[in-house]
C-alpha cells in the first residue's frame, strides 16, 4: 500500500550458474520492480507491471516491488531462472566440410548446459546470381546435449546450416553460428 507505511516489499533469490532470469509482476498498475545486487546496486527496473529479463551470474540478488504514487492493491510476482546455453554446429566434425557429390554429411548441433530440448536446423543453398536461399528445415530432438542429422546434399555447390535451440524450462534459448558445406565434383 503506497499510501501507508508498506511502500516496498523485498524478496531475495540465489542464482547458482550464469543464467537468464525473468521476473514477472502482475497486479496493480501503480507498481514497479527493482532488481538489486547483493550489495544494493540497482541492476534493472521496470516502469510498471510486466516482465523484466536480466542475465545474472552466480550470487545473491534482491527484487523490490515498489508502490508508486499512493498505489495499492494485490500483486503476484514470479521468477523463472534458465541457465545460459551455447549452441555449436559442425558438419563432419568441422565448421566447414568439403564433400564429393552423393556423399552424406554428418551435422551435429551441440547444446552446452542442456541435455534435452528441441533444435531447429535450417539449410540454405547459395545461388551465384541471387545469393542465399532457404532450402529445408529440420526439427530435431536434443538428447544428451546433441542433435544429429545425416544429410545428403542434392546437388553440387555451396550450402550452409544454422541451428536454433528453443530452450527449456531450465535452459535458455541459443543459436549457433553457420556451418558451411561445399559439394564439389
Amino acid at each position: 500500500a503506497g499510501n501507508r507505511i508498506d511502500v516496498v516489499d523485498l524478496y531475495r533469490f540465489r542464482v547458482e550458474n550464469r543464467s537468464e532470469v525473468r521476473l514477472t509482476l502482475r497486479g496493480f498498475p501503480q507498481s514497479r520492480l527493482v532488481l538489486l545486487s547483493e550489495n544494493g546496486r540497482v541492476l534493472s527496473s521496470s516502469d510498471g507491471p510486466g516482465t523484466m529479463t536480466a542475465t545474472l551470474g552466480h550470487g545473491l540478488f534482491y527484487v523490490a516491488v515498489r508502490a508508486i504514487g499512493g498505489g495499492h492493491g494485490r500483486y503476484r510476482i514470479s521468477l523463472l531462472e534458465r541457465r545460459l546455453t551455447t549452441t555449436t554446429l559442425l558438419a563432419n566434425g568441422s565448421p566447414r566440410a568439403i564433400v564429393p557429390p552423393g556423399s552424406s554429411v554428418a551435422i551435429d548441433a551441440a547444446v552446452n548446459f542442456s541435455p534435452d530440448g528441441r533444435v531447429r536446423l535450417e539449410i540454405d543453398r547459395f545461388d551465384p546470381l541471387t545469393g542465399w536461399h532457404f532450402y529445408r528445415l529440420f526439427r530435431l530432438r536434443v538428447s544428451g546435449g546433441h542433435a544429429r542429422l545425416s544429410w545428403r546434399p542434392p546437388a553440387i555447390g555451396h550450402w550452409r546450416a544454422h541451428a536454433t535451440f528453443f530452450g527449456t524450462r531450465t535452459a535458455s534459448p541459443s543459436e549457433s553460428g553457420t556451418a558451411r558445406i561445399v559439394v564439389e565434383g
